[in-house]
């Protein structure tokens, strides 16, 4: 195996300066004492002169000898601490050397190396700010990520639109160092973009603050897909930037519009105070998923209120339910007000239903409530409308009639239904029931006037 060798270089200026001081200190001293031993021995008369002499020769090419000496080592000494504090980590320190050597060319060598690192660790301090930007935003990513599926999972739970209408509203504020996140819905009484939603810094200066349509500050947003922005790299009109600040107290905002079935319905915007600042493609992009989202809690929201409104049939008895009885109840009594006609509106509760089918069970009470929708319905003239109203009452709609006119036909049934299960029920099982009415307009101007007043004499009854 071979051995490695260790080349010592000795730089030529120093290696000159060392040679002359170790001459003087200790060659040229030693020849001189050779010199006076060979001359003066045996002693001359004059020895003691020429000794003393020649002595302070030596110790003057000694000390000689020394400074220079200790002038190579006190500069190696000064580089040396240098060099110690740089490895320290005082990287903006450089090295100083005024004689031109081989200790300057050392010192200038390490001086590039100490800029070559400086330089390196600065470009690794940008490398880390950026990685330390790019994690962040990805975790902002990842929570907006979350934030949508937990908006999601509440669209498929089918939450209040309200509840995730608010969230959006929330969830979208984390966009961009937004100050708020806004929602303006089109109010259609008045066909204007209202406030409804906003979350963030000092937001109820803002709620229920209406913009016309078309309006300067979302023209553009009503009328296209992508985001409306106005900032330090889309100032906008001078008009806009005022509507903003007057309306919204904001200097940078981004809207995206909602869209049902080509129709603008709501804006979904977030916004800052920020001077100089711009929103990135990144931004408005995350903001149309939310928009998106709100678009489908909208939709959904319409097309179970078409459902609902389609869905006029109890299940269980074939009559009308009570989403449509209570329409049909608001039609007849503006009917009944044009033509100044009565209209009356009755309910037949079967009393103690809950301890009925305690008794009898679910299935045999089911039977029941057949039954009796098929007796009422056989009791009830062409033009009146019977409904299943809650679980264990029905409500009819009697066009044209009273209270008065109407008692008669509230007896029948009473006796009808009360007659048929005396002779099928055990006589402690038997099975009552309550009747009602009122009359427009003597007992409400209204639908919901006159049920509640029939309500309330059932509970009187």
């Amino acid at each position: 195996m071979r051995e490695r060798k260790t080349a010592w270089i000795l730089p030529r200026s120093l290696a000159r300066k060392l040679r002359v001081a170790f001459s003087l200190m200790s060659i040229l001293p030693i020849l001189l004492s050779v010199y006076l031993i060979t001359v003066y021995v045996p002693p001359r008369d004059d020895f003691t002169f020429h000794f003393i002499g020649f002595f302070f020769i030596n110790v003057l090419i000694s000390f000689s000898g020394f400074f220079i000496i200790k002038d190579v080592i006190d500069r190696v000494l000064l580089v040396t601490g240098q060099v110690k504090m740089i490895a320290a980590g005082d990287m903006d320190r450089r090295i100083e050397v005024k004689l031109k050597d081989e200790l300057a060319e050392l010192s200038e060598a390490l001086n590039q190396i100490t800029q070559k690192v400086r330089t390196n660790m600065q470009e690794l301090q940008v490398y880390g700010k950026q990685t330390d930007d790019k994690n962040t935003e990805v975790q902002r990513r990842l929570l907006i990520l979350a934030s949508v599926l937990q908006i999601t999972s509440l669209i498929s739970q089918r939450e209040s639109l309200d509840k995730i209408l608010q969230m959006i509203v929330e969830k979208a504020r984390s966009i961009a160092f937004s100050d708020i996140a806004y929602l303006l819905v089109m109010d259609e009484s008045s066909g204007a973009l209202t406030v409804s939603k906003a979350y963030g810094m000092d937001v109820s200066g803002i709620l229920d603050a209406k913009f016309p349509v078309p309006d300067s500050l979302f023209i553009d947003a009503g009328h296209q897909d992508t985001a409306r922005v106005i900032d330090a790299g889309n100032p906008g009109s001078p008009e806009q930037a005022s509507v903003l600040e007057e309306r919204l107290h904001l200097k940078n905002t981004a809207a995206i519009p909602v869209h049902l079935a080509g129709e603008i319905v709501a804006i979904l915007g977030i916004g800052n105070r920020l001077e100089g600042f711009t929103y990135t493609k990144d931004d408005q992009s995350l903001l149309d998923v939310f928009a998106k989202q709100a678009t489908i809690a909208m939709g959904n929201e319409t097309l179970l209120r078409k459902i609902e409104k389609l869905e006029i049939q109890d299940p269980l008895t074939g009559l009308y339910n009570q989403a449509y009885i209570l329409g049909h109840l608001r039609e007849e009594i503006k009917r009944a007000m044009r033509f100044q006609r009565p209209c009356a509106f009755m309910i037949v509760s079967v009393d103690r239903f809950d301890k009925l089918q305690a008794s009898v069970g679910a299935e045999q009470c089911n039977a029941i409530i057949i039954k009796i929708a098929s007796l009422i319905r056989d009791l009830v003239r062409e033009v009146d409308r019977v409904a299943r109203f809650d679980r264990n009452s029905f409500a009819i709609v009697l066009p044209e009639k009273n209270k008065r006119e109407i008692k008669k036909m509230a007896d029948d049934i009473k006796e009808r239904i009360e007659s048929n299960f005396a002779s099928k029920l055990d006589h402690r099982k038997l099975l009552t029931v309550s009747i009602a009415a009122s009359e427009n307009p003597l007992d409400g101007a209204n639908a919901e006037e006159l049920v509640a007043g029939a309500q309330r004499m059932l509970r009187n009854v």
